[in-house]
Parts: C-alpha cells; structure tokens; sequence
C-alpha cells in the first residue's frame, strides 16, 4: 500500500467520534489535566517503534496473534488472545456508532438508533465490496474530513469567543487549566502521573498490539517506512487531540455564564459540541453538516478497520486451521473473510471468556467492583448559568438535571477521608498500568517456578535480540564448566539439582 495513504489511515483507524466528542467533553467539565495523557504515548511509541513493531514487521504474520503461537508454541492461546480481541473490538464499535449519533439526534430529527442502523449498514457495504483496500482509501478521506472539519468549526467558534487570548483567560478563571497536578494518591481521578500511565498503557495495549494497526504497518514494503510511519502516527495523534482538546475550552468559554446542561438546552454532555455549532454557527448554510460529517468520519474509519481486522482474526485463528476450510480456495476465502463482519456479535461470544488471564480477570473484578462500590459519577468543576436570560434562581431550584445532581454528588464524596477509600476507588488511569505490569509479574514468576523455556526453544525472530542476548547469558551462567565435563558418577545428579534446569542440558554453541 502507498506510505501516503497508510499514515492518514493510521489516524483515521483509530481516532474516531469518542475522541471528537469525548475529549471536548472532558475538557469542558473536568479540565485539561487530561491532556497530559499525550506526554505518555511518547515513551509507549519509542517502545513501539523500537521493539514490536520490528519483530511483528519482520515474521509478516496475517493474525497479530499468530505471534502468541510462534512465541509460546500454544494453538489454545492464540484463540484466547483472539477471543479476548473480538470481544473488546464488539464492545468498542458498539460505542464508536453510537457517538455520532449524538450528534446527529442533536442537528437533525434522525434518531440515535435510526443513526447506529444507518451507519452500520454503511460499514458493512464497504467493507464486504472492497476490503482492506476501502478501508484504507477511504479512511484518507474521512481523516483529512474529520480533522478539517472540527479545526474549522474550532477557529470560527474561537473567534465569536474573543481569540485565543480570550479563550484561555476564560477558561483559567473558571479552574479548566490544570496540567501538573503531582499529588500521588491513586485515588485522585486525574492527576499529571495517572494521565501519563493512562497514555502509556493505553499505546501499548491498544495502538501497538492492535490487529487493524499491525496490518497497516505491515502492509508498505519495507521495515524503515513501517517505522516511519510510527512516528508519523505520533505527530498526528498529537496534532488532532490538540485541537479536540482545544474545542472543550472553546466551548467553556462560550458558555462560562450560561451552562446548556444545567440549563436544560442539552440532555447528555456529550452534545456540548454540536450544540455550540447549531447555537452558535447556525446561521452558516452546512456548517453543522461539516461537524456531523467528520464525526461520523471518524466514526466510519474506526468501525471499518475494526470489523475488517476481527474478520481476518476469525478466519486466520478460527477457521482457517479447520480441515474444511483448509483447502478453500483464495477466491472462496476472500468471500467468507467479507462475510463474516455481519456475524461477528454472535460468533465472537461463544468461548470467549475460556482461559482467561489472571490480569484480565482482575481488571474485570476491578471494573465491576468499581461500578457497583466505587466512587460513581466524576465530581465536575463548577458550571453556572448565571448569563442565562431566561432563568432566575427560583427556576434552578425547581430544575434537577443531570449536572446538578453530579455536583450534590460530588459535594458528598468530597467529605470522604483517603483512609476510607478502598481499592474500588482507584483512578482508571491505572488500571491498563496495573494489567500490563501484574501480566509480567505473574507470567514471569510463574515461568522461573516452573520450568523456563530453553534458549534454543525460541523461534527466530520472536524476542528482540538485545532481551535474547541477556536471557542466554543469564541462562547458562555457571553452566558451562559443567557443559565442558564429561559424564562422571554424581555429576548426572548434580545437574539435575540445579535450579530451574532439568537433566537434558542443551549447551550454548
């Protein structure tokens, strides 16, 4: 595939309508100490384009999770990582349709389900017709829309505010700015060392293990423009969720005095953005057809290279090794991959909660334990509607809304002590953190306790070469005068109690 056309569908694959709505939102009643979750996907890309991409790059696999066969020499693992990955890609294409269609409810009479049907079936035609190849044409498009349209709806909405200037001293006077909050509670929401890991876990878990962004990356011809485009993929995340959040403040200073939720203007937070574009840019002819069309861009771009990656999993780790589908020919299979991305919801449900790891299991305990014991709803930084004309005190005090609530909440839960919070009360930023660092906890001690596996087990190509090194000369460390003896009485025995060995000993070349 050209360079040109892959970087753009980098972005597009993976930037949909949640981070345009969803990091404006964020801004607008939380602040900008979110932001400081792009700090951690620096150090998460080095790691990327140093380490996975070149070994992923270089075994030019079709399933991303074929990696956990070669590397374990497990069939059954593989279809445990694939399981757990169409599980999360249905959970996530579920939210990616239903973002824009706020948007849309929120500019139009279509109704949200109308909109999820509308823009599925969309999807689905696309991709069964053209493949990989629509999918990434078209993600150049609805990248270069999506971030062309939300910049422009951003520059005119910031000139009706007053400038940039303005903007900024609005949104510092109403406590919005907030970047190096160091306090190191794992409790506090967001703080600059929960963004960070969140930006970390979040590169890793997401973005350089991810089926649809490994097939991008293996798609140019070579390993240097693979690489390149990992760092292109960088500056433009950086470049985009600028400007996403950027339009929270925007909006916040729009409305500084005249809140449209607790006002009632708005019934989700999430439509803070098209509401702004139709009260205040209406009166532009396709203004807000411009916002809803790069919301649903992103939209379109996420959920097409997610269906068309689930629909490689599952012929490459499902059906592919079945002996019926074994000797299908290219034609026929080319056919049922397309198929399969109308199946998927109910394929992928079946089994996929068999052999999970201690890491995921824990995240879901976390999860669940978190909705049910936790914090609840985020506290939010105060909002008013003092501008507003068409409301008084008296009419406020006769009107809950879903802000208000949120506030006499958040007054309540700021009387609790730090000793009184419990483990349910753990930001989410740290949750990828903790799931990655208790896998290599786990995995580790679990292998040292067992039995590890050999150096010359390792296929080729599988580990970074610099890790294999060490792990050699680790391995064999004060083997190798024994390597050397030959078989006396008691040495047999004496090998054999070596730790971590067994009595087959494989000596180093």
């Amino acid at each position: 595939m050209p360079p040109i056309a892959v970087a753009f569908s980098l972005l597009g694959g993976w930037v949909s309508a949640i981070s345009i709505l969803g990091n404006s939102t964020e801004v607008y009643f939380h602040g900008t100490q979110i932001t400081t979750t792009m700090l951690g996907v620096i150090p998460a890309i080095i790691v990327m384009h140093q380490i996975i991409t070149p070994i992923l790059y270089n075994l030019r696999l079709y399933s991303i999770n074929e990696y956990l066969e070669l590397r374990y020499r497990s069939a059954a693992l593989r279809k445990v990582g694939t399981s757990v990955t169409l599980l999360y890609e249905s959970a996530y294409s579920g939210i990616c349709l239903y973002a824009p269609s706020l948007a849309l409810a929120t500019v139009t009479s279509i109704s949200p389900f109308n909109s999820v049907l509308i823009a599925g079936a969309i999807v689905t035609f696309y991709i069964t017709v053209g493949g990989v190849k629509a999918v990434v044409y078209t993600d150049v498009l609805q990248t270069l829309l999506m971030l062309g349209g939300v910049l422009a709806v951003v520059v005119m909405c910031c000139m009706e505010a007053g400038g940039v200037e303005k903007v900024w001293a609005t949104a510092g006077q109403g406590g919005r700015l907030e970047f190096f909050n160091l306090d190191t509670s794992l409790h506090v929401r967001h703080t600059f060392w929960s963004t960070v890991c969140l930006g970390f876990a979040m590169t890793i878990n997401i973005i350089a293990t991810e089926q649809a962004i490994y097939q991008r990356l293996a798609s140019v011809k070579s390993l240097r423009i693979s690489k390149r485009l990992v760092w292109f993929f960088l500056v433009g995340l950086w470049c985009m969720w600028i400007v996403f959040f950027f339009s929270g403040l925007v909006a916040y200073a729009t409305y500084s005095t005249c809140d449209p939720l607790t006002s009632g203007k708005i019934k989700k937070p999430d439509q803070i953005i098209p509401f702004l574009i139709t009260d205040k840019l209406g009166y532009i002819p396709g203004l807000s057809g411009v916002f809803v069309a790069a919301a649903y861009g992103g939209m379109l771009s996420t959920v097409s290279s997610s269906g068309n990656s689930m629909a490689c999993l599952v012929w490459q780790d499902f059906l592919k090794p079945l002996p019926y589908f074994a000797g299908l020919k290219e034609s026929s299979v080319i056919r049922i991959i397309k198929t399969l991305c109308m199946v998927l919801p109910w394929v992928n449900a079946k089994g996929a909660f068999v052999g999970f790891l201690v890491s995921f299991c824990f995240s879901v305990w976390l999860m669940i334990g978190q909705l049910l014991k936790g914090g609840g709803t985020p506290p939010q930084l105060p909002l008013s509607v003092e501008g507003c004309p068409v409301f008084s005190n008296s009419t406020l005090d006769t009107f809950p809304t879903l802000a208000t609530a949120s506030l006499a909440s958040a007054n309540i839960s700021v009387e609790h002590t730090e000793e009184e919070k419990g483990i349910y009360d753990i930001s989410y930023c740290y949750h990828g953190m903790i799931a990655l660092l208790l896998t290599i906890v786990v995995s580790g001690a679990v292998s040292l306790l067992t039995k590890p596996t050999p150096p010359e087990d390792l296929k080729e190509g599988v580990v970074n070469p610099t890790c294999e090194r060490l792990y050699r000369r680790w391995y064999y460390t004060g083997r190798r005068d024994t390597c050397s003896l030959e078989p006396v009485n008691g040495l047999q025995e004496a090998v054999t109690m070596l730790p971590v060995f067994d009595s087959n000993l494989h000596c180093p070349q």
